[in-house]
């Protein structure tokens, strides 16, 4: 489970060119994207971070809880706000580091959709 995770993470946030993704230049959309991959990245990092200290799976989801409902709640308004892009499957935006970043949103939506494993 762990390596599915990092491996999600990795997929969803890796700065690539792909053929099927849909460019988004819009800037409040930019934005918007970047803002996501910058919770990916904090979630990824601190459930890691958990892992490679030694403890379980679940136990670092349930203990980085708060960033993931951040996570979940950013990804819920991003939806809210540009219903278009919840259409979109692969998109893609350039970073403020001048590189393209292509992000699966049906993955993303999916990852919310999710229950956490505490409660």
């Amino acid at each position: 489970m762990r390596y599915l995770v990092t491996l999600i993470l990795f997929v969803m946030g890796s700065p690539v060119w792909s053929a099927a993704s849909v460019d988004i230049t819009d800037p409040s959309q930019t934005a918007a994207l970047a803002a996501i991959q910058h919770k990916i990245d904090n979630v990824s990092s601190a459930v890691m971070a958990c892992i490679d200290s030694g403890q379980d799976h679940p136990s670092c989801l349930c203990q980085n809880q708060p960033l993931i409902a951040d996570f979940n709640a950013s990804v819920t308004a991003l939806f809210k706000a540009y219903p278009n892009l919840a259409k979109q499957d692969l998109v893609q935006f350039k970073a403020e580091n001048g590189l393209w970043v292509t992000q699966s949103l049906s993955t993303i939506q999916q990852q919310v959709r999710t229950p956490p494993p505490c409660h």
